[in-house]
C-alpha cells in the first residue's frame, strides 16, 4: 500500500505457504495509499479464476487518513455498485473510526461488509478478529447483527467486551494457535503459530 507505487505481491491462491512467503517480503515504508490499494485490489478481484465467487477486499489500516468521510461515502457506493464487499480492520486511529466507518456503511449490501476498530492496548489483535464477523462469515453475521464490530449507534460492543479479555473460551492449545482449533482447521492454525513466534523472535531481538 505504500512506497514508490501500490503493488500486488500475490494473486489470488490456495497455498498458505505462498501467502506468508509474500507477506515475509513486504517491507515498511512510505506512507499508505489506502482508496488507490483498494482499487488496485478491486481491479485484481476481476482478474479471479472463479467468477462465480463473491468480491471481498479486506483492508488493515494502521495509519491516520487523509480522506474525508464524503469521499469514503464515494468509494463505498463505487465497491457497492461492482458487488464489493470490504472488511476494514482499524489499529488504535481512533480519528479513522467515523470515515472509514462511513465507507463500510456505504459498500454495505444486506451486511456483507464489516468494520472493526482495534483500540490502543489491545494484547491479542487475533482475539478480536476470531470473534468478529470478518471470520465468522455472512451468515454468522446476519445472525450476531453485526456482533463484533462497531455497531450502528457507534458503541464499541462486543470489541471492548473482548479487548477487556472476555472474546469467549479458548483453551490453551487453542492460544498457541491465536484462538484457531487446530482439529479444526490445522493448516490455517499451523501458519498463525509461525507468525506469533516470528513476532515473539522480533520483539525478543528489539527488547535486546
Amino acid at each position: 500500500m505504500a512506497g514508490a507505487r501500490t503493488e500486488v505481491h500475490l494473486t489470488q491462491c490456495t497455498e498458505i505457504g505462498d501467502f506468508l512467503s509474500a507477506m515475509a517480503s513486504i517491507s515498511i515504508n512510505g506512507y499508505a495509499k489506502l482508496f488507490t490499494s483498494i482499487k488496485v485490489a478491486q481491479l485484481a478481484l476481476k482478474h479471479r479464476m472463479n467468477k462465480t465467487q463473491r468480491q471481498r477486499v479486506i483492508v488493515f489500516v494502521g495509519h491516520p487518513i487523509s480522506e474525508d468521510i464524503e469521499e469514503c461515502e464515494t468509494l463505498g457506493a463505487h465497491l457497492r455498485r461492482n458487488n464489493v464487499a470490504i472488511d476494514i480492520i482499524n489499529f488504535a486511529n481512533p480519528d479513522n473510526v467515523p470515515r472509514l466507518q462511513a465507507l463500510v456503511n456505504a459498500a454495505n449490501n444486506s451486511n456483507n461488509s464489516n468494520f472493526l476498530d482495534v483500540p490502543m492496548g489491545a494484547s491479542m489483535i487475533t482475539d478480536l478478529l476470531f470473534t468478529s464477523p470478518i471470520l465468522q462469515g455472512e451468515d454468522a453475521q446476519m445472525a450476531g447483527n453485526n456482533a463484533g464490530g462497531i455497531p450502528a449507534d457507534g458503541s464499541a460492543g462486543m470489541v471492548v467486551d473482548a479487548a477487556a479479555g472476555n472474546a469467549g473460551p479458548a483453551t490453551s492449545a487453542d492460544n498457541q494457535f491465536g484462538g484457531i482449533n487446530y482439529n479444526m482447521d490445522p493448516e490455517l492454525a499451523h501458519a498463525i503459530q509461525i507468525s506469533m513466534q516470528e513476532e515473539r523472535a522480533r520483539q525478543g531481538e528489539e527488547a535486546k
